[in-house]
């Protein structure tokens, strides 16, 4: 299982931002924004965040 890391947006108290290590990308950082306010939830991006240090 790999580590998952949340955290809630600097701006947006409804959005929260998961951050996943892809095995099949050499572990690069998938982070998904999503709002959690909605039913069903609504995701609001998906992308690979280089930024971020896993």
């Amino acid at each position: 299982m790999q580590h998952v890391r949340i955290e809630s947006d600097a701006e947006d108290a409804s959005l929260v931002h998961v951050l996943y290590p892809v095995p099949e990308r050499h572990g690069r950082i998938l982070r998904v924004i999503y709002n959690e306010t909605l039913t069903p939830v609504a995701i609001v991006t998906a992308y690979f965040d280089d930024e971020v240090q896993a």
